[in-house]
């Protein structure tokens, strides 16, 4: 009986930590300050572009590419 109670305490307490860590390297978009969405968004429309630049699904006039063919109706 000791060991079952032990188990689920341990299980439970590993959860909990992993809940925390997730939790503190993700954070809420909603949560963050306008600097650190500003961050994000740059970071993940980059990362879109070049997805896009390696499948072909992109062409920019520039070199390097330029963000607004992307970002607006030109696409």
């Amino acid at each position: 009986m000791n060991k079952i109670i032990i188990t689920i305490l341990i299980f439970s307490i590993g959860a909990v930590a992993v809940y925390l860590i997730f939790s503190v390297q993700n954070p809420n978009f909603e949560n963050l300050s306008p600097e650190e969405m500003y961050k994000q968004i740059i970071e993940k429309r980059d990362y879109a572009i070049n997805q896009a630049v390696a499948r072909g699904d992109f062409r920019c006039c520039i070199t390097p590419p330029c963000t607004m063919c992307y970002m607006e109706a030109n696409q």
